[in-house]
């Protein structure tokens, strides 16, 4: 994230002494840039009027914005080169991709063997199918964009060729339901442009057309079916998630919470639904969730109904541009942005910087190739204004820089007490959260790590201020477990009690927090809780077999044996809170 946007800043100063002082002024908009516009700003003034924090997501946020800026600013002949250098990119990691499979090269994640340079298989895998498009196209289209190199090398459609192969390679490995389901859209998109179905189909009579049109319904629909069967828990799992932020909609309709937002609200909504329905089975599905796994209903949940049609006019609009010279360009930019958007329905490219930056590309590549821009040239008599502008906006890239450095330090002093963190130094760790705490004080994630260490190193009166700070932003598991053992450590049992409760609502599934609650019965002497907690866990199906819940058990029989002399054959209905 630092390297792509202090890139953005170094690109911006560029730009501003091309456009300013080498070169003539000309600025060009379109249709797409001024929908573009309104609705960044919408984003940013319902994110001021609902106080969001600084965050990683934000920074990007303004990021991209530069970015766009940037692109708008290629020739539309020089737009297949940016798409040609979004292969190579994929190429790589594919290649990447394929020797982590083979064991030449570590996975960033311990459970799969590959995952590019992302954390897990996932957005490795929507990265390539952001991208699986281009290289269809250019491929197909026999586009050229290296005019300066022979044709006869036919250099492009080699490397699109490859990079096909490379990709189908290791898409499968992925097991991303989401990422094929974009490949195969995206690549209906470009293949029926290339071949026009509709004139073909005109030569057959209706009859015949139908049994085609019966024919594609029903391979479309066994596949979704197939890919629905595979890993069902996961499938269930974001049903319940949507279900609860249909919840988050219904409360915050217009203007939603907040850009950035949903983790601030969601575990909260979740810990709601299961209070009302401690029983359900929906709980062996649940987990500990900060995405929605579907951008379009996070995104109106953040940003509200508003925010959500302004989002569906930009693709509404990407997708009406025409231009007859390039038109397979614009064919495969619209394709890509579909192969975001399928891929947006089920994961969350939202979240991940390189999957932003491609349709960041896309977009810019449609509006620039768009038809009917407006131009203005800056006069001789409009001189002082180009000259305030370009000062003004060195001025925006200083502030940027330094801030952007500042918030730098911060993270890495951050980093720093993190990996003290994990490794049992927790005294050790405090002094560096400390150092970032007048910058990082509205962050969640930093807020829920510095608490946690403060409760471990015993520091619980100070615990208890950040943890209650970390529930503002990110309400979690981790924070009411420490929460309720700093209340514990202080002999106050009746908010701990309450910490915990919460802490297993969020996600009843899980052991941990009801171990807390009947540890913390046992050693108050609420003997009659402790019983009916203990025998619930020893009856509790488990989710996913460990040694830590053997281990939880074994001292939830240590507590019927010390109460009844025997937890064997004991059945006690599962205790409610009051």
């Amino acid at each position: 994230m630092f390297f792509f946007l202090y890139l953005i800043l170094v690109a911006g100063l560029l730009l501003l002494l091309k456009t300013f002082v080498f070169f003539p002024t000309r600025i060009q908009f379109s249709k797409m840039d001024g929908i573009l516009l309104i609705w960044a700003v919408y984003i940013l003034l319902n994110g001021l009027i609902h106080q969001i924090p600084l965050s990683n997501r934000l920074l990007e946020f303004y990021g991209l914005i530069f970015l766009y800026i940037v692109l708008r600013q290629i020739e539309p002949s020089k737009c297949g080169i940016l798409l040609a250098a979004m292969v190579i990119g994929s190429a790589i990691q594919a290649i990447y991709g394929s020797l982590q499979l083979w064991g030449f090269y570590p996975s960033h994640h311990s459970l799969f063997k590959m995952s590019g340079s992302f954390f897990n298989p996932g957005p490795f895998a929507g990265y390539l199918a952001s991208i699986f498009p281009v290289t269809l196209g250019l491929y197909i289209f026999k586009i050229n964009p290296f005019p300066i190199i022979d044709k006869k090398l036919d250099l492009a459609n080699w490397i699109a060729g490859i990079t096909l192969i490379a990709i189908l390679m290791v898409l499968p490995a992925s097991q991303s339901r989401a990422a094929w389901m974009a490949v195969i859209v995206s690549s209906l998109m470009i293949l029926m442009i290339r071949y026009p179905v509709g004139l073909w189909l005109k030569k057959y009579s209706w009859l015949k057309r139908g049994i085609v049109l019966l024919l594609v319904c029903g391979i479309i629909g066994a596949s979704l079916f197939g890919l629905l069967r595979f890993k069902t828990d996961s499938a269930n799992g974001r049903l319940l998630i949507w279900k609860v932020t249909l919840s988050m909609v219904a409360n915050h309709p217009l203007t939603g919470v907040g850009f950035d937002r949903f983790k601030t609200f969601y575990m909260n909504e979740q810990a709601g639904y299961f209070e009302q329905t401690p029983d359900s089975p929906e709980a062996m599905v649940a987990g500990d969730t900060n995405y929605c796994f579907n951008e379009f209903l996070q995104h109106t949940a953040e940003n509200g109904l508003i925010g959500l049609l302004l989002l569906l006019a930009i693709l509404a609009y990407a997708f009406r541009v025409t231009n007859k010279r390039f038109n397979n360009l614009l064919w495969i930019a619209k394709a890509g942005i579909g192969g975001i958007a399928v891929f947006a329905l089920f994961s969350y490219p939202a979240q991940i910087l390189p999957i932003k930056a491609n349709l960041i590309a896309y977009l810019a590549c449609i509006s620039t190739l768009a038809e009917g821009k407006k131009e203005w040239i800056f006069i001789k008599k409009q001189a002082p204004i180009k000259y305030t502008l370009a000062v003004f906006s060195v001025g925006i890239i200083i502030i940027c820089t330094v801030n952007l450095s500042i918030y730098r330090v911060a993270c890495n002093n951050w980093k720093q007490a993190y990996q003290l963190h994990t490794r049992g130094y927790y005294a050790e760790s405090l002094n560096y959260y400390e150092k970032g705490w007048s910058v990082l004080k509205t962050n969640g994630d930093y807020l829920t790590q510095y608490g946690k260490a403060l409760n471990l190193a015993g520091k619980h009166e100070q615990a208890i201020k950040i943890l209650q700070q970390a529930v503002k932003y990110f309400p979690n598991i981790v924070v009411y477990t420490a929460l309720g053992d700093s209340y514990k450590a202080q002999e106050k049992s009746g908010k701990a009690e309450q910490a915990y409760l919460r802490a297993w609502y969020m996600n009843p599934s899980r052991f941990y927090p009801k171990y807390l609650l009947a540890k913390l019965y046992d050693e108050t002497g609420q003997a009659e809780k402790a019983i009916a907690i203990a025998t619930e866990l020893l009856n509790k199906e488990v989710k996913i077999e460990s040694t830590a819940i053997d281990e939880i058990k074994a001292e939830m029989k240590k507590i019927l044996q010390k109460y009844l002399g025997s937890p064997v054959g004991f059945k006690l209905q599962k205790w409610r809170s009051p």
